[in-house]
């Protein structure tokens, strides 16, 4: 076990212990905290703590094996476990619509039953209408007043709760879904207020007895904790009075985020299963795993949650039903999209997907590397709502795509090639048989931590959570933007590079996404093994 791993899971296992009197209504709050956001990664300071060997042995706690944080969590949700599930075939199934479930609405309309299905969102609608038929963000109050702690500074800050919006439906394709009912976990809120802030009063109590602890003792690690009490407290509330109120056969969850952990808990004490949906790559992040089954894309996942203590038996490989529309869409003419961008037609077509300024010296040098060796359309996509890089004004004849108002699977079937950091586009573009190049900014080892070469704007990427999703693709993984352009250059000229490509993705895509039958139809089949 590394020296980065050791430490960061071994902080993990005593922030769950150190504040484990954190309670409400019989739940430990600290469970359904998410570590990483109570940690401030972009500080050297950490990043120095997690290289620093001597620190786990400085702690209570240590953790010697990946599995242990696992297996702390797995014995948090069995103590609040009904013994047996129980299969309510009168229930509702829910599924709990956030940033990170994705279901195109073809899913909805073709395997969701009105009859038996309702979603479920954590940002109320208008509720004249109690459709989520609106892309503009909704407003929502602070849910505690400016509280103070005094950290081992000795001195007052204000302490300003965030508002609970995390996840706003308005990223999906909800736009149309008409035919099934939605409620609103607001409806079942109550007034927490008091009981947030005896919580809070506690936890700064907690936290002056560690005002040297080098994580606690950080002020953004006390402003995150304060701020996430009376959101979980509130979430708490709304769960289990949705559940009290609503009859339940199964529940549908993204990723295990704050709220979805305590739907998941609040589920499990009623025996209600629940189903978790991989919305992205794997990484550190996704454990816990706390839902009743994990669906995920394929064999990778599952080995990987089964080398991280996770019993076999709760896995699914259901791969995303937002990827069965690279079978089911009919995307754009070729000479449509051509005509649309104004492509060259005589010219081949590379897809560039990067995630705002993220590593943007190295794409800069990539397009460079291949613009003065090979004429070629580039395209420029960049992560959806955060359309923030300058690649198309450095390169004018470089072509932005977020100006066409263009769906993904209407471009990945009319360009040759796709080039990005480790994402799902290259997942998706291996599905639409298209060959993925990989700028893999990986990671960055402890003497660049220690020598400050950290960049400023350091790749969502390159750190110690990356686990090599791709690995297996070989050659086409570079660190390099320079050879990974060159590669790329030799792919459109050289025969043999091209054969090679074809060769990694079809050795890839039986062990990543072992694709059967339609996801949509996969996920169906799971819930009614569950329910019926």
């Amino acid at each position: 076990m590394n020296t980065f791993d050791k430490n960061y899971w071994s902080l993990y296992l005593n922030f769950l212990k150190d504040f484990k009197e954190l309670t409400y209504r019989g739940f430990s709050i600290p469970y359904f905290s998410i570590f990483p956001k109570l940690v401030n990664t972009s500080k050297k300071q950490w990043n120095n703590l997690l290289f620093d060997k001597k620190l786990a042995q400085q702690l209570n706690n240590q953790v010697n094996d990946l599995q242990e944080i696992q297996k702390e969590f797995s014995k948090f949700v069995q103590r609040h476990t009904k013994k047996s599930l129980v299969k309510n075939k009168q229930g509702k199934v829910v599924l709990h619509v956030d940033g990170h479930l994705r279901f195109p609405k073809e899913t909805f309309k073709n395997y969701f039953d009105p009859t038996r299905t309702l979603l479920i969102s954590a940002v109320k609608g208008n509720p004249s209408n109690k459709r989520l038929t609106s892309k503009k963000k909704a407003i929502v109050k602070s849910l505690t007043n400016t509280i103070t702690v005094r950290g081992n500074s000795h001195k007052n800050r204000n302490i300003t709760p965030n508002t609970r919006i995390k996840h706003v439906p308005s990223v999906i394709e909800m736009i149309g879904i008409d035919h099934l009912p939605v409620d609103y976990l607001p409806n079942y809120s109550v007034d927490t207020k008091k009981a947030a802030q005896q919580l809070q009063n506690k936890a700064k109590s907690i936290l002056k007895s560690y005002n040297k602890h080098p994580l606690y003792g950080e002020e953004y690690f006390q402003r995150a904790l304060l701020s996430h009490i009376p959101q979980i407290i509130n979430w708490i509330e709304e769960a289990k009075n949705f559940l009290d109120k609503v009859s339940v056969s199964c529940l549908v969850i993204s990723s295990p985020h704050s709220l979805n952990r305590v739907l998941a808990l609040a589920a499990a004490e009623k025996g209600i299963p629940t189903i978790s949906m991989q919305h992205g790559l794997i990484g550190k992040t996704y454990i816990p795993k706390i839902a009743t089954i994990d669906a995920v894309y394929g064999n990778f996942e599952k080995d990987w949650y089964i080398k991280m203590g996770v019993p076999e038996e709760s896995l699914e490989v259901i791969g995303h039903p937002k990827f069965d529309q690279l079978i089911t869409r009919t995307p754009m003419s070729r000479s449509k999209f051509y005509k649309r961008l104004g492509l060259d037609a005589s010219k081949k077509t590379l897809l560039v997907t990067v995630r705002e300024q993220y590593d943007m010296e190295e794409w800069k040098l990539l397009i460079k590397t291949i613009s003065d060796k090979y004429s070629l359309n580039i395209l420029i996509r960049d992560y959806p709502g955060r359309e923030t890089n300058t690649l198309s004004k450095e390169f004018p004849f470089v072509i932005d795509t977020k100006n066409y108002n263009l769906h993904l699977y209407d471009i990945l079937p009319n360009v040759n090639a796709v080039v990005s950091y480790p994402s799902t586009v290259c997942l998706e573009a291996m599905l639409a048989n298209k060959p993925a190049f990989i700028l893999n900014k990986e990671f960055l080892n402890e003497v660049d931590y220690r020598n400050g070469s950290l960049p400023v704007n350091l790749s969502c990427i390159r750190s110690p959570h990356f686990i090599g999703y791709f690995n297996v693709l070989d050659k086409m993984v570079q660190d390099d933007p320079r050879k990974l352009g060159q590669l790329i250059i030799d792919y459109f000229k050289d025969p043999r590079w091209e054969n090679y490509a074809k060769k990694k993705r079809e050795k890839f895509l039986p062990y990543a996404y072992p694709v059967n039958k339609r996801s949509g139809k996969r996920l169906i089949d799971l819930i009614n093994k569950l329910t019926i």
